[in-house]
């Protein structure tokens, strides 16, 4: 007796864990939008008369759960919250053959229609249909579409492209879109709307980073787990807050399991060479990862085949690239005095010591502290440590050379590991739940901007002070829970949150900058 009741209550109890871990996160507020899409049409016999009380069954063809409805009076039925997904159509009614539709397409807030012909027969003969892939105008919806699917992001040429440059991130594939480009800035925009006007989600939580009104682009899960990408143009519903609107589905398990492993790889021994730079920057990107999904299974304690799923995806990035830095420094006869060459180029025909020149008349041959051997200028001791500790000594060029005189490939490695899981639970033909948790850890390493001189710049320096350090932590939760009471009444809820963690440091100490300098009066803020 004792084993008979193990084997009833393990699986309930695995399934009660289950819910309560998913459960567990719906107390992070923040706002959300449905991802769910609807299918909807009607049903007429070869005459044109509507057929009321049809019987229709939608059944989800990964995970085998299903959903009832029945034709009203003018012979329509709707499925509504209806979870992205490939379905099958099966629609009986007395007298009429049934009529059956194997494989229906749905992507993320779509509303599909498909409108049925019964055929005078008894119940036991089937017809098939089979639905041709076209483009059609869709009349039940207002707004303008495009979706990219989960396979269409991996194969596009542009996502190899966006992991050499350093980024895990989808976002940039979007372009291969009409309407879909970026600005001068880098920005993301859609049909020219600014990126503070356009709503982002992941999952239906937002992804718009409230410090720039933009989104965040490294906030997506890894390419191999998004089901799909969509791009609502034009014409958005109130609920999206955006007049464009981006929205990513995460992918879920179903009752098979699949998986794969995959490796891209990108080497400059195979790149062309740069015309400006005496050597070639080292690249070479490994961009390696894998994915898991299916039904969830502990042997001998509980089978979650057509209820419990799971799917995870691990992505690693290691670029180890270089970036050429091309500036121009003081000649080795400049840090030592001689100006003769400089001074000559630049028109200039006198020099003057500004301990005793003359402010009101400025600088001429007649200034009292003229400098006249242009070929031994003074040099302060802190002006000399300056050019030995902030500015590089030239190695390009000719020696008397003071333009673009120094070259270098600056070691500029990136690197990222990112996890994502989604778990899934159906718990009845009217109820079901899910969760994701996706973590990003990414590290970049960026040269200092050597062309930024009268404005300020976050990544202003010198090469000699190294490199910029710029870690960046994204995470984001989402937990969904759908309930159909009746065909027009259901409830759906969701809740989660997206986090951004970034900081930029450089890896040296100012004080000690400042006694190398020969700069010691400066006080230093109290850190404790």
């Amino acid at each position: 007796m004792k084993s008979i009741l193990s084997t009833v209550e393990r699986p309930a109890a695995i399934r009660f864990l289950l819910a309560l871990c998913m459960l567990a996160v719906a107390t992070l507020p923040t706002h959300a939008q449905s991802t769910y899409g609807a299918i909807v049409g009607s049903v007429r016999d070869s005459t044109g008369a509507v057929v009321p009380g049809a019987q229709i069954v939608l059944t989800n063809n990964g995970t085998t759960s299903k959903r009832t409805a029945q034709t009203d009076s003018s012979g329509n039925y709707a499925f509504n919250n209806i979870e992205v997904g490939s379905y099958a159509l099966s629609i009986t009614a007395a007298g009429f053959q049934t009529e059956s539709l194997a494989v229906l397409e749905l992507t993320a807030r779509e509303t599909r229609r498909w409108d049925a012909t019964l055929k005078p027969g008894a119940e036991t003969q089937t017809v098939e249909v089979v639905e041709q892939v076209q483009n059609v105008i869709t009349t039940d919806v207002s707004n303008l579409a495009v979706t990219k699917l989960g396979t269409e992001l991996v194969d596009l040429p542009v996502a190899i492209y966006s992991r050499s440059t350093g980024s895990t991130s989808p976002i940039s594939t979007l372009t291969t879109e009409s309407g879909v480009q970026t600005d001068d800035n880098g920005n993301l925009v859609v049909m020219g709307t600014t990126p503070a006007l356009m709503s982002v989600t992941v999952d239906g939580i937002s992804s718009v980073g409230v410090e720039y009104s933009g989104p965040v682009n490294e906030m997506f899960p890894s390419f191999n787990s998004i089901e799909e990408i969509r791009v609502s143009e034009s014409n958005n519903n109130a609920e999206f807050s955006g007049v464009a609107d981006i929205t990513t589905v995460s992918k879920a398990g179903t009752n098979k399991y699949h998986g794969g492993l995959f490796e891209n790889h990108e080497n400059a021994a195979f790149n062309a060479g740069d015309p400006f730079s005496a050597t070639k920057p080292k690249l070479i990107m490994n961009d390696f990862g894998g994915t898991l999904g299916g039904p969830i299974k502990v042997p001998h304690l509980y089978n979650g085949k057509d209820r419990s799923f799971f799917f995870a995806s691990y992505e690693g990035l290691r670029l180890p690239r270089e970036l050429p830095i091309v500036t121009s420094v003081p000649s080795m006869d400049m840090r030592n005095g001689n100006l003769t060459s400089y001074l000559a180029g630049q028109g200039i025909v006198a020099v003057c010591n500004p301990d005793s020149a003359n402010i009101q008349t400025g600088c001429t041959p007649s200034s009292p502290g003229v400098i006249t051997d242009t070929s031994a200028v003074p040099i302060t001791p802190i002006a000399a440590n300056v050019l030995t500790y902030l500015m590089p000594a030239p190695n390009y060029g000719s020696a008397d050379s003071y333009a673009n005189n120094y070259q270098v490939n600056f070691p500029s490695p990136i690197s990222a590991n990112q996890g994502d899981i989604r778990l899934d639970e159906t718990i009845s033909s009217k109820q079901s739940m899910f969760a994701r948790f996706s973590y990003k850890n990414r590290q970049v390493s960026s040269a200092p901007d050597t062309s930024c001189t009268f404005n300020f710049c976050q990544t202003a320096g010198s090469p000699l002070q190294g490199a910029y350090n710029t870690p960046e932590i994204d995470e984001g939760l989402t937990f969904a829970h759908n309930y159909i009471f009746t065909t027009n009444l259901l409830n759906e809820f969701r809740g989660g949150y997206n986090a951004q963690h970034t900081s930029t440091t450089q890896s040296y100490s100012t004080a000690a900058l400042q006694s190398e300098v020969g700069i010691n009066a400066i006080p230093q803020p109290d850190l404790q």
